[in-house]
């Protein structure tokens, strides 16, 4: 990225240290690109990845619903925020899955 811009690969790498709240960012973004008068729900959504390999975080079995069956990979869960009234939906956070494994007490 600092191929393309006036910082340097050095500032990129601090601030990708730093910790950021998406999930706050994100509903403050939703506030401003809604209406406080439309009702408004909140949903789920689980979202399976095909991946091969064992090395990978979260590499588990999920159950993948355009199959029908139980398949080694990994999930995603989506939180997200609908406007009734427009029928338009808004990330709110994105997080992989990561099973614990409760005979080792570890994930």
């Amino acid at each position: 990225m600092s191929r393309y811009s006036q910082q340097t690969e050095r500032t990129y790498r601090r601030q990708f240290k730093k910790q950021f709240d998406f999930a706050q960012f994100n509903a403050e973004l939703i506030k401003a690109a809604t209406s406080e008068n439309h009702s408004m729900i909140a949903v789920m959504d689980c979202s399976f990845i095909a991946k091969s390999g064992k090395k990978t975080n979260g590499y588990d079995q999920f159950y993948n619903g355009s199959h029908n069956r139980v398949e080694r990979g990994l999930e995603v869960s989506l939180v997200a925020v609908v406007d009734v009234e427009t029928e338009v939906a808004y990330s709110l956070l994105a997080e992989p899955v990561v099973q614990i494994d409760a005979k080792m007490g570890r994930s």
